[in-house]
């Protein structure tokens, strides 16, 4: 690794704020993802977001078996809801102060649930532990900081570096027992010792099983990516969503009983998301030349900045106000009320179901009901609030993201 970057700086590229032309451009199957084969390539190069053509349909196509319906609804009720019940009850059971409130930091919560549930989607044995969970929180933290080092004001071959050095914790403490023993038992299915339904439904498995010309470093990059993926975004989009909400609640009081409302709370998230994007922007990379509707050439070779705030702000789609949150927005484009958050066309985000549901609307009929909407329900179900002793929570300054520092919070109800 030589810490350079691969191509422009970020300011450097040609900017895309107009919706249709994101539109085109994220569609295009000749316009390349490009983030991770920049600086954090070192860590993710070869994973599904690097990938274009066949090659990168091929992949998520296996991968978004996952994404299913019975899947994510299996994984929601057996490993997600309780986690979080079990991390409110390890919580109530710790000493309180004098107001008798239970205290936690909202980006530790959110993480330490998530990556218990990436985990055992990954496939990963020894994650259903405390000290598993904790030791595999410290190496998501620093995959996600990698894989958002474009953003950062720090150091990237520094970031990097810890990415690289998680990436080896995880590969001896997680990673090659789990790939070993789901080779072992791919292997049993193969002699007809197993049937396929009797083996694990988990992302090791069917890269073994439907990817078999991948190397045990192919399947390990794809892990990390899926664990980040999963993890970090969400990890981040948690609490733009919960301090939006509460910022509501406040000046609409009335609203307060439908923190719990399963169909409310799932339109409040898919706004936070439309107004807190993960990233500042998408970065892609012209494979030939292309024109687009509007006129626009575009060159091969040329560098694009989808900017998510931009197109995610356009009245013409989100109506008066777009800059302001509000969870009863009707969109235009009704079909993707998070905006651009999650992409679109051949890379958007393949873990979008398991964050806002499988339903792309925000409709809640024959649909999951989505990681990120279930966690919010069951932190204001156990009386989430700012933390009054504590200071409003503030925003990183070692990045241009808007990530946060710390976000303290109560629980009333516990």
């Amino acid at each position: 690794m030589d810490g350079s970057t691969q191509g422009p700086a970020v300011a450097d590229m040609t900017t895309i704020t107009d919706p249709v032309e994101a539109m085109e451009v994220l569609r295009s199957v000749d316009i390349a993802a490009e983030l991770h084969n920049r600086d954090s390539s070192p860590l993710l190069r070869g994973s599904v977001l690097t990938l274009t053509g066949t090659t990168h349909l091929e992949r998520r196509r296996i991968e978004a078996r996952l994404m299913v319906r019975d899947a994510l609804a299996h994984y929601e009720a057996e490993v997600f809801g309780p986690a979080i019940r079990r991390r409110l009850d390890n919580l109530a059971a710790v000493p309180r102060r004098a107001d008798g409130l239970v205290r936690d930091d909202l980006l530790i919560f959110t993480r330490m649930i998530l990556v218990e549930l990436t985990g055992r989607m990954i496939g990963l044995d020894g994650v259903d532990s405390q000290d598993g969970i904790e030791a595999l929180y410290a190496c998501a933290e620093r995959f996600g900081e990698a894989a958002s080092v474009e953003w950062s004001l720090l150091d990237h071959n520094e970031i990097v570096k810890a990415g690289l050095q998680a990436s080896d914790e995880f590969v001896e403490r997680w990673f090659a027992s789990s790939v070993s023993r789901r080779r072992a038992l791919v292997g049993q299915c193969k002699s007809g010792e197993l049937s396929e339904e009797q083996l694990p439904v988990d992302l090791l498995t069917m890269l073994l099983v439907h990817a078999p010309q991948l190397s045990t470093d192919e399947i390990r990059r794809e892990a990390i990516f899926f664990l980040l993926a999963s993890s970090s975004t969400t990890t981040h989009a948690t609490p733009h969503v919960v301090l939006e909400l509460l910022d509501w609640i406040a000046g609409h009081p009335e609203d307060e009983g439908l923190l719990v409302d399963l169909t409310f709370v799932k339109q409040a998230v898919n706004e936070g998301l439309r107004l807190h994007p993960p990233v500042p922007a998408l970065l892609k990379r012209a494979l030939k030349d292309t024109t687009l509707s509007t006129g626009r050439v575009l060159s091969k070779g040329e560098y694009l900045a989808v900017d998510l705030d931009a197109v995610n702000s356009d009245p013409a789609l989100f109506g008066e106000n777009p800059g302001a949150f509000n969870p009863r927005r009707a969109s235009v484009l009704s079909a993707q009320p998070y905006g651009f958050s999650f992409g679109a066309g051949p890379h958007m985000c393949l873990g979008r179901p398991l964050a806002t549901s499988t339903n792309k609307t925000n409709a809640d009929e024959d649909g999951t009901v989505g990681a990120l909407v279930r966690l919010v329900v069951g932190l204001m179900g156990a009386g989430l609030r700012l933390d009054p002793a504590a200071d409003r929570p503030t925003m990183r300054e070692d990045t241009v993201a808007r990530r946060f520092a710390s976000f303290p919070i109560v629980f009333t109800d516990l």
